[in-house]
Order: C-alpha cells, then structure tokens, then sequence
C-alpha cells in the first residue's frame, strides 16, 4: 500500500515540475513582451493587461510551488515511515 501511495506521490509531484516549467516559460515571455511593448508604446490599457496577466502567471507558480512543497514532504513522510 505505501508503494502505491508514493508512486501516486511521485507522478503528481512529476505533472507538477513539468507545469512549472511551462508557467515559468510563459511568464518570461509575457515579461519580454512586456518590455518590448513599454518602449514602444505608452497605452496605458495595455500596460494593465500585461501587468495583470503577469501577475496572474506569477500567482499560479506561487500556487504550484507551494502544492509541489506539500506533496514533497508527504512523500518524504512517507519514506521516514
């Protein structure tokens, strides 16, 4: 039973790095895009999209990164068992 329960751990644990990846990807390409953007132009519309999406992103690795963190330490409390 506990086999089972740390590999259900550890495919989580591996969907979550892999989402981290591409949301840490995509956020520096908004980040890119936003800079580029701001010397071009001035609409301040569009500077709160990027600004909005941005943080939005940054949220989303805050919230992965803390799931990723508890599954970690099941898993470690797991092992210790």
């Amino acid at each position: 039973m506990g086999k089972d329960r740390v590999d259900t751990i550890s495919k989580i644990i591996d969907a979550l790095y892999k989402k981290l990846i591409i949301l840490v990807a995509i956020a520096g390409g908004f980040g890119a895009y936003a800079i580029s953007f701001l010397r071009k132009n001035s609409g301040y519309s569009y500077v709160f999209a990027i600004v909005f999406v941005v943080v939005s992103i940054s949220i989303s690795i805050f919230i992965t990164y803390y799931r990723f963190n508890i599954y970690i330490k099941e898993m470690e409390k797991i092992k210790n068992e």
